[in-house]
């Protein structure tokens, strides 16, 4: 599946006249997290993000819109052709208790959290309540806050000087 084809699929554009504009990313109530330049919120029900390809083994699991992007955006950058997979976002760590059911019928969960206390919390609980592997994969982007900064330092270090 293509970029453009994967962000159509997975987030929405929300309008609110013309002066407001989101992405918006639906969770499995029918809610939606919000993000814009200024903005940073949600339409409730509040709920965990999750996105199913075909039967895969592997859950990769973001704290986040912003990490999930984030993510999708280095997957297209080093492979063009994305694999189908399964992506969860829990839209905030408290939401680690609404996800355990779901991400407890993969073989493996990939996590992909914050560099801080409440992620590194967040993937403590996962260890312990799931029966499955659990891989703390926040090694990769070990000197940022999350995988978000991680891109932004990249494309930073990628852009040409300006002359």
């Amino acid at each position: 599946m293509k970029w453009p084809e994967r962000c159509e699929r997975n987030c929405t554009l929300i309008q609110g006249g013309k002066h407001y504009f989101a992405i918006g990313l639906p969770n499995i109530s029918g809610g939606y997290e919000l993000r814009n330049p200024f903005f940073k919120g949600d339409i409730t029900p509040k709920n965990i993000g999750h996105f199913m390809e075909e039967q895969n083994n592997v859950c990769f699991l973001f704290e986040g819109l912003m990490d999930f992007l984030s993510f999708l955006t280095i997957r297209r950058k080093e492979n063009n052709g994305l694999i189908r997979q399964d992506y969860m976002v829990l839209n905030s760590v408290t939401n680690v208790r609404k996800s355990l059911e779901r991400l407890s019928r993969y073989d493996k969960v990939q996590c992909l959290l914050d560099n801080d206390d409440a992620g590194r919390k967040a993937y403590q609980e996962l260890l312990s309540e799931l029966k499955i592997p659990v891989i703390d994969s926040s090694g990769l982007y070990a000197d940022c806050k999350d995988l978000n900064e991680f891109l932004c330092r990249q494309n930073i270090l990628l852009q040409k000087p300006v002359r």
